[in-house]
């Protein structure tokens, strides 16, 4: 897995899929992913009615340049065992997820991760990323802002 740190948006970056850290509802707070996506995005998120936090659900890229959007509810924080558990268990459903589809690159925004969690998510991402149940040799993961 190769891990590029980039100061593009995930939105503008040149990857397979990118990441989008949701709310439950799936359409509440998601109305730039929607601008950017279209309407047939709407429509998507829609018939999903909701992701559980720690899930992972996969619609088409529709508008953007990317062929999928990956959507995930983290936990409001990680300072308990059980939302460290459900973040951990969201980055790894991304990256499950990401094998499932065949997907060989994703963005992630790092800047989302950084303002909601400070530096505690680190130890958690870095644990999913540097996996040994992750070993992929044409994989990238770009760490937006």
């Amino acid at each position: 897995m190769d891990i590029r740190y980039t100061l593009d948006k995930i939105f503008d970056v040149e990857s397979e899929a990118i990441v989008y850290f949701a709310k439950n509802s799936l359409l509440e707070g998601s109305q730039e992913l929607i601008n950017r996506a279209g309407l047939k995005a709407l429509e998507s998120l829609t018939k999903l009615q909701g992701c559980p936090t720690g899930d992972v659900k996969i619609i088409p890229g529709y508008d953007l340049s990317n062929l999928y959007i990956l959507l995930t509810v983290l936990p409001h924080d990680i300072k308990s065992n059980i939302n460290k558990i459900l973040f951990d268990r969201a980055f790894n459903e991304i990256i499950r997820v990401a094998k499932e589809y065949d997907i060989k690159s994703l963005a992630i925004n790092l800047t989302y991760l950084k303002e909601k969690y400070g530096k505690d998510y680190i130890e958690s991402l870095n644990k999913v990323l540097h996996s040994k149940a992750y070993k992929f040799d044409d994989f990238i993961v770009y760490l937006c802002r």
